[in-house]
């Protein structure tokens, strides 16, 4: 099973629980999500750029760590406001890949959102596999 811990800041940070009960409820849900979570070994850093939250997910092969704020050197950074993230976890997923995309959904509030520079991840040429396992581990859907 995936340890999740999560560690709050000084403000209450609301961004941590919902990371934490998305993951955990999917991993409960599929256990191919459980084992492609376990997997993980990257530090994702999310920013809800309409609320100025900041939360950084720490995976480390079987831990989940969810903290407050930026930590140094992440290997994906992703920037969306909150209809974005949410848009994240609503794409289907099949074999580890989000064809979701694809669907009118998916081009209408994720890929026209990376065109015009609404979302932006940053780290997702370098560490393209970190980014389809973590579409996959967020998404609600397949």
């Amino acid at each position: 099973m995936l340890q999740i811990t999560t560690n709050e800041g000084e403000e209450v940070n609301p961004l941590i629980d919902t990371f934490a009960d998305l993951v955990k409820s999917n991993c409960e849900s599929s256990l191919k999500k459980e084992k492609r979570a376990r997997k993980m070994d990257c530090t994702i850093q999310i920013n809800a750029v309409d609320t100025g939250r900041t939360v950084t997910l720490a995976f480390q092969k079987g831990d989940l760590t969810i903290t407050d704020g930026a930590k140094a050197d992440p290997t994906l950074i992703v920037s969306a406001d909150l209809d974005g993230l949410i848009a994240m976890t609503n794409v289907k997923c099949f074999w580890g890949f989000p064809v979701g995309y694809y669907t009118p959904f998916g081009l209408r509030h994720i890929l026209w959102k990376l065109l015009i520079g609404k979302t932006r991840v940053k780290g997702m040429i370098t560490h393209p596999i970190s980014l389809l396992r973590l579409q996959e581990v967020l998404s609600e859907r397949g």
